[in-house]
């Protein structure tokens, strides 16, 4: 009889809340959820709904308020901030919506700088992955741009290469195509089906409905959510 599969990512009960002076917001209340491996999860949910704490609660960024958060069988409660941020640096690739870029970087070093801190690598070695990504993201000739000199779109891009270089096995994407053209999202979404179909997990944050029809063949399970309440769970596949 075979083993029951283990979720990955497991959020239970969980509360967010902000307090200011003598009022409460809760930008999570209340939140389950399991994500097992190898799923395609979106988030969907208009502006202020929660999406973003979520993914942030998942990467240890921000810790609960009230609740427990699992992920690969380890309770995240129980790491320093220390051991958060070395476990996220090996295990999280993170796309944030505003694409938090070094100024002073170029778009080759920024994509460059997760491995940095890796001793096994080595610098030719780094250089050369992060090239490669921003080849696939159609950056060949903006490597040695600063961020200032790049658009929107390309500082995106940079971001979701910066995200995937350490080869992560849980991707949290927040609005990831919010500022790309079509032909721009087309290549970032086509990498996403590639990264989760090598086997590793994906959860991307939208308020764009579009997304579910344009991912159609890879999402397993769409959450809605609301005020930070998960409103609906749609199972698509199990894998």
């Amino acid at each position: 009889m075979a083993a029951p599969r283990r979720a990955q990512i497991e959020l239970r009960d969980v509360d967010v809340v902000y307090v200011k002076g003598v009022r409460k917001i809760y930008a999570l209340r209340g939140v389950n959820l399991e994500v097992y491996p190898g799923e395609f999860v979106l988030l969907l949910g208009p502006t202020g709904s929660g999406k973003t704490t979520m993914l942030n609660v998942i990467a240890g960024i921000e810790r609960p308020t009230r609740g427990v958060v699992l992920v690969e069988g380890r309770n995240l409660a129980d790491l320093s901030q220390e051991e958060l941020a070395e476990w996220r640096r090996r295990k999280i690739g993170i796309i944030f919506q505003f694409f938090n870029l070094l100024p002073h970087l170029t778009a080759l070093e920024n994509v460059m700088i997760p491995l940095l801190v890796d001793k096994s690598i080595s610098m030719a070695m780094i250089r050369k992955k992060a090239s490669e990504l921003l080849d696939r993201l159609g950056l060949e000739d903006k490597k040695d741009r600063f961020p200032r000199e790049l658009s929107g779109g390309e500082q995106q891009r940079v971001a979701i290469a910066r995200a995937l270089i350490t080869e992560p096995t849980i991707l949290l994407a927040d609005e990831p195509v919010a500022h790309l053209d079509q032909a721009a999202a087309r290549v970032v979404l086509d990498i996403f089906r590639e990264v989760n179909r090598a086997g590793k997990t994906v959860i991307l944050a939208t308020t764009h409905e579009g997304l579910l029809r344009e991912l159609r063949d890879v999402v397993t399970k769409v959450v809605r959510l609301e005020h930070g309440q998960v409103k609906e769970v749609r199972q698509r596949r199990v894998r």
